[in-house]
């Protein structure tokens, strides 16, 4: 099962495993959104393993981040692959991988 906000990329990506003869299937959720975040680890239902790969930072220093931009953060990076990892964890035998990247910058406080 594959996950993304934008259902025309997701789907693209179904069809190009389907080609390369795999097999997927596409969920669009938004991991601000607690409720879709739900709906989306009950749509997984039994899973392999969950690679919690979603991630946002929206750049900014300190004193010119907002709480909406902090609630944004903590809701992708902290709350989505807890509530995700809670119903996957039924089924996963402790198979559940954070993944983290992108470009590391420090800023003024």
């Amino acid at each position: 099962m594959l996950h993304g906000r934008d259902r025309t990329r997701g789907e693209a990506l179904v069809e190009e495993i389907a080609a390369e003869g795999g097999s997927a299937r596409f969920v669009a959720a938004d991991l601000t959104d607690a409720e879709d975040t739900l709906r989306l680890a009950a749509e997984a239902g039994a899973v392999d393993i969950l690679v919690s790969n979603a991630g946002l930072y929206e750049f900014a220093p300190t004193a010119a981040t907002d709480a909406a931009s902090f609630d944004r953060h903590i809701a992708v990076n902290t709350r989505a692959p807890f509530l995700l990892a809670g119903p996957a964890s039924l089924y996963v035998n402790g198979a559940v991988l954070y993944a983290d990247g992108g470009k590391r910058s420090t800023l003024p406080a």
